[in-house]
């Protein structure tokens, strides 16, 4: 019964007459299933009956009155259903009537924020702000005002669409909103740097702000450029002039400017101020008219990056050198040091001289002029006494080995004085670089170049003193030239020592590898009985030589000696030759090598001689042919014997004699075929051919027509390569 009073009471509110509609609704629908629900009631209420079941007489009335009250509350309904439908008539004219209103009312809040909205900067942010939000309020009203209409009168199925109104209104209280944000940020932004020191601005950040306020301000510009708001354009404005400032900006805080940058911009402006003081502000230079300056300031703040490279790199040098030490080594262990590696030291000269180079040739290297020229004379000194240092060096390593021997010192007393002299001066300078081996203090002593320029001309004068006293060895005894300075020396240096002298003399000798010395008594004198070859070969010299005296005498001795010898032996050994001609295996066990081949030469140009002049005289080349089949027989011999159990150096002897003899046989044979028959022949005349020459008691050589003597220089018994007709020319 109490829905239903809340049904048939008739509602006062929107909200009243949905809850009423509702239950009606509910009601309505249920009213057949309550109907139902009677009939069954009454049936259990017979069977209590029937059964004689006691039932309280209240219930019993209750029951009676049951179908009296279903169909009061029919009736209720259906009186409650034509009072509904007039409240719903009264409410839907009202609500119709309300929303009229609201867009009235919409209208004129939007037509008033388009007439007093904060569309100018004059307005100021935080009133313009705040009166933002007093409209914002507003529309926030009007917006559930227009949501409780909506509501109603979707009771009533109409649809109400959104106020185009509220929306215009809501988007540009977000535009401009957005617009007085971006210039209040600016503003406290600007308010912060034009007060702040301007040494300490961050221009980075600056420029990253204003770039991003710009950024959003022209993106608001271009999605409101139909509304022409004043404060837009102007916000606009004031970030683009000091975006178009910020160049100077960023050039007065480069952080390459000198003191020489500010006085030229204290004289470009005619102006002076203290860049360094608290009242240096964003506001001071404005105040100063810096901007009328913006191309004068921004050609100085760049020649200041250009300079601060050559500052950089000069500092780089100047680093590069307190760091970079000499290489100074202990030399030997008699208290001397040497310089050993320079590579390092070199490459930093060569790095540095070009960066000097590359910044003189800068337009802006002026206010480091002096520092560059310095270094460059510094740079120039270092080389100069490190190359003075190694050449000193040089040549004192090489004296010192020289200058130890005490025979040499006495051969040349004064320039083993004057060496002396340098080796003490070269050991203080040295000692020195190694206390101290920074190459930039070590070389800028006080005179050190001056020193070594000075030692280098006195080991120069010693090595010009050296050379001309080597040259008088030499002149006395040629064969020196064969012989490098050093071994020359070491020769020198030992002439008192023969036994030093052996493993040089296969440089001044073909084939003298050493010669027997042997102790003449009792004595600490040495002779010279005899000389090996490198192939073991040995020749006794017809008188022994006295080693006594300078070395280059005693040589010379020794080569008269080797040239006398092997003439006495080659003048005996052909003698033997024509004793022992049907005997020739004998004979060349008995003689050394170079006389067996060089009297086999001779006695076979005198047999060809005879041979020709024979068959020219009786016009018959038998005699040829006779000389041929002896050059064969001699040759069987020899190749028989060859075959032997012979010794290393009879063997040797046989090999290079049979090479020579085969190339007889083989110059015989050519003349038999060419038809050959005259001693004057060219055929015979162009043959290498050996003499013994009986007035002059010498062997001489004979080929087409010239002519020399031998020269007895000894060969020992080296091999001969095989002659051939190339190989004979």
């Amino acid at each position: 019964m109490v829905l239903l009073h809340s049904v048939v009471k008739p509602p006062q509110t929107l909200e009243e007459l949905s809850q009423s509609l509702t239950l009606y609704d509910t009601l309505q629908n249920n009213l057949s299933k309550t109907e139902a629900q009677i009939m069954p009631i009454h049936d259990q209420f017979e069977i209590l009956k029937k059964y004689e079941v006691v039932v309280e007489e209240s219930v019993l009335q209750t029951l009676d009155s049951l179908n009296k009250a279903w169909l009061s509350f029919q009736q209720s309904l259906i009186d409650s259903e034509s009072m509904l439908k007039k409240s719903k008539e009264k409410f839907k004219t009202s609500l119709i009537h309300t929303a009229e209103e609201f867009k009235k009312k919409s209208r004129s809040l939007l037509e008033e924020f388009g007439d007093n909205g904060p569309f100018s900067s004059s307005v100021g942010c935080e009133p313009a702000l705040e009166q933002i939000g007093t409209f914002r309020n507003m529309m926030d009203t009007l917006k559930e005002e227009e949501n409780s209409i909506r509501s109603g009168l979707g009771m009533f199925k109409i649809e109400q669409p959104s106020s185009k109104e509220l929306q215009t209104l809501e988007k540009d209280l977000d535009s401009v909103q957005l617009v007085w944000e971006a210039t209040k940020e600016w503003d406290q932004n600007w308010s912060e740097w034009k007060s702040g020191r301007f040494l300490t601005l961050q221009t980075e950040l600056m420029e990253n702000t204003a770039q991003g306020l710009y950024r959003r301000l022209s993106r608001l510009s271009r999605e409101l450029k139909d509304k022409n708001w004043e404060v837009l354009e102007t916000a606009r404005m004031r970030i683009d002039q000091f975006k178009r400032t910020l160049p100077l900006i960023v050039d007065l805080r480069n952080p390459a400017l000198r003191e020489r940058h500010w006085t030229q911009v204290k004289q470009e402006i005619q102006r002076p101020f203290d860049q360094d003081g608290e009242d240096f502000t964003l506001e001071r230079i404005v105040e100063l008219g810096l901007d009328q300056y913006v191309e004068k300031i921004s050609e100085i703040s760049t020649a200041a990056t250009k300079e601060l490279f050559i500052e950089q790199a000069l500092e780089n040098i100047s680093r590069t050198w307190e760091e970079t030490l000499l290489d100074i080594v202990p030399y030997k262990d008699k208290g001397h040091h040497r310089l050993r590696g320079t590579d390092e030291v070199f490459q930093a000269l060569e790095d540095n001289q070009v960066s000097l180079s590359t910044m003189k040739a800068s337009p802006f290297v002026k206010a480091f002029e002096q520092d560059v020229d310095r270094w460059e004379r510094c740079l120039s000194h270092i080389l100069e006494v490190i190359e003075t240092i190694l050449t000193v060096q040089r040549q004192w390593l090489y004296l010192e080995n020289i200058f130890m021997g005490e025979d040499i010192r006495k051969q040349l007393p004064q320039e083993s004085a004057e060496f002396d002299e340098v080796n003490i001066s070269w050991k203080t300078i040295m000692d020195r670089l190694n206390k101290d081996n920074n190459a930039l203090r070590g070389t800028h002593h006080p005179g050190l170049l001056e020193k070594l320029g000075e030692m280098n001309q006195v080991l120069e004068g010693i090595q010009k003193s050296l050379d001309m006293y080597l040259e008088t060895k030499r002149h006395i005894f040629p064969r020196f030239y064969f012989l490098s300075n050093d071994d020359l020396l070491e020769i020198l240096g030992q002439s008192r020592n023969p036994e030093a002298v052996q493993p040089h003399l296969k440089k001044c000798f073909d084939n003298i590898k050493s010669l027997k010395i042997q102790k003449i008594g009792a004595s600490s004198k040495s002779e010279a009985g005899g000389m090996f070859s490198a192939e073991g070969e040995y020749v006794e010299f017809t008188h022994p030589v006295l080693l006594e005296g300078p070395v280059e005498a005693w040589l010379c001795d020794i080569e008269r000696t080797m040239r006398w010898t092997l003439k006495e032996l080659l003048r005996n050994c052909r003698l033997g030759l024509k004793k022992m001609s049907s005997k020739r295996d004998k004979w060349v066990k008995e003689w050394a090598g170079q006389v067996l081949i060089t009297s086999s030469q001779i006695q076979w140009t005198t047999d060809v001689t005879k041979s020709l002049v024979t068959a020219k005289e009786r016009a018959d080349k038998k005699y040829l042919k006779v000389m041929k089949k002896k050059q064969v027989s001699m040759l069987n011999k020899y190749s028989d014997a060859i075959r032997g159990n012979l010794t290393k150096i009879l063997r040797l002897k046989l090999v290079a004699l049979i090479t020579v003899e085969v190339h007889a046989r083989d110059v015989i044979d050519k003349m038999l075929k060419s038809g050959c028959m005259d001693a004057s022949s060219f055929e015979w005349l162009s043959q290498l051919r050996f003499y013994w020459d009986k007035d002059a008691d010498d062997c001489l050589i004979r080929q087409t027509n010239t002519h020399f003597q031998y020269g007895y220089e000894y060969l020992g018994n080296s091999g001969r390569l095989v002659i051939t007709p190339l190989t004979d020319r």
